[in-house]
């Protein structure tokens, strides 16, 4: 509950960067992991964990290819979740969350193929709860509302009635233009859970290969991979030839992370990477407590209803019913997958 806590806030306060001073989302991720990276290592010598760094280098010598794909799969899993935040203004972040968090039924599908990892019944049916669950957060209330169409009148012929109808028809044109446009989010959403997936099977295959690694050592790895491509990113955008670079979630990405390094910006960035800590170093400690490591995910997912009301409380975004619903539709789907 801790995790979910910590999660909820740290994603609150990251969409108030992105949505609310409207800074780009790569720029967000790569400056929060920077901070991150630089409190957990800070952390790691004052609590003289050795441990810890020995795994580090084990990791970074030993799994390099792995702990690179972990890391630009956790990059683009961050990223475009964070833009897909901007992109659905409109939606509250909790319901794109909710869909994020479909990265399970992908890791359960990737650990299935290629090691053979056992799929029950009851965890394909949890995915398939899972995925109606995602259709029901990115329709909300639409799901339900049948439009009918309404019957051609006859005998119009005036030519202000006719000039009407035309105005009508370009509008509603643009109406469904700009629905369709409205829902990028979702696509966006969606790669992002993907990569999520990624993230989560390439830890998992760190780890079958070495079950004695610390956990901590694993995220301080994927936390290093994350920054240190965003610096490179970074430093290629000022070269002429490269600067073609700042589109999408990149866009602006020099100025973001110039203005981010600003003492102005210093509580946001260092308390998300705070709460970004202190979730991940809970989940892991509840690892190690609980009888099914499954239900500490399970549970730990259920930030996406704190931020949901937090977002809420604070921004005043609502969910209508049906998103409302699609988010205890999908922990409890969830559930199925991971707990056994």
């Amino acid at each position: 509950m801790l995790s979910s806590l910590a999660f909820g806030v740290q994603d609150t306060i990251s969409y108030d960067l992105l949505s609310v001073d409207k800074l780009g989302s790569a720029a967000v991720n790569t400056v929060v992991h920077v901070i991150l990276l630089i409190l957990g290592l800070g952390a790691i010598y004052v609590t003289k964990q050795t441990k810890i760094l020995k795994d580090v280098k084990t990791i970074l010598s030993n799994y390099s290819l792995w702990i690179i794909l972990a890391g630009v799969c956790a990059l683009l899993g961050n990223v475009l979740l964070y833009w897909a935040y901007q992109l659905g203004s409109s939606v509250n972040p909790g319901v794109i969350t909710t869909i994020g968090n479909g990265a399970v039924v992908v890791s359960t599908l990737l650990a299935y193929f290629f090691y053979n990892a056992t799929v029950t019944v009851k965890q394909s049916l949890g995915m398939a709860i899972m995925l109606v669950a995602f259709g029901m957060a990115a329709m909300g209330n639409k799901l339900f509302a049948g439009e009918l169409s309404q019957p051609k009148k006859e005998h119009q012929h005036s030519k202000d009635q006719h000039s009407k109808d035309q105005h009508s028809k370009d509008q509603h044109s643009k109406d469904q233009h700009s629905k369709g446009s409205g829902h990028m989010w979702v696509f966006v959403v969606v790669i992002s859970a993907i990569a999520y997936g990624g993230l989560s099977f390439f830890q998992y295959v760190i780890t079958k290969k070495d079950s004695k690694l610390n956990m901590i050592a694993l995220a301080i790895c994927v936390a290093l991979v994350e920054a240190v491509i965003g610096l490179v990113v970074y430093c290629l955008a000022h070269i002429k030839e490269f600067q073609g670079i700042e589109r999408g979630p990149f866009k602006n990405y020099r100025k973001d992370i110039n203005s981010l390094t600003a003492l102005k910006y210093l509580p946001y960035t260092v308390s998300t990477a705070a709460c970004d800590g202190i979730g991940l170093a809970t989940l892991l400690k509840s690892y190690t407590l609980a009888e099914n490591p499954g239900f500490s995910d399970v549970v730990s997912d259920t930030y996406s209803i704190v931020q949901g009301a937090l977002t809420y409380l604070v921004y005043g975004k609502k969910m209508d019913m049906v998103q409302g619903l699609s988010v205890v539709i999908a922990i409890i789907g969830a559930g199925m997958i991971n707990i056994k």
